[in-house]
């Protein structure tokens, strides 16, 4: 399965496999904020504030059987909103879908390996 992610670091994604859904309005480190989801919280040093953590990475499911028809699919979706801030942080992993569809947009899944970088 391919899924496309839009990232400035493919391989710190890669090794992390996981993403975060910022609360920088819970910046203090000391008092967790009460969400829905407060067990899946952590304090994140580099961004500085509580983070919700996804199991797996957030991206597009693209609907492709080779690695040609994924990057054809995505060449014929450059009108996508993420497109309009930077063309070159993108990339397409190879990987599965999460059981935890837990992502705002988009899916959840676990990358296995990059499989094309622009």
């Amino acid at each position: 399965m391919y899924f496309l992610r839009f990232t400035n670091n493919p391989l710190d994604d890669l090794n992390r496999n996981e993403s975060y859904w910022n609360h920088d309005n819970f910046p203090m480190e000391e008092d967790p904020p009460y969400v829905a989801r407060a067990d899946k919280l952590r304090y994140n040093h580099e961004f500085g504030c509580w983070v919700e953590v996804h199991d797996g990475l957030c991206g597009f499911y693209l609907d492709a059987d080779t690695i040609e028809e994924a990057i054809e699919t995505v060449s014929r979706q450059k009108s996508w909103a993420y497109f309009s801030t930077d063309l070159d942080e993108w990339v397409i992993f190879e990987g599965s879908l999460s059981i935890n569809q837990d992502t705002p947009e988009g899916q959840t899944f676990f990358a296995s390996k990059i499989a094309y970088t622009p």
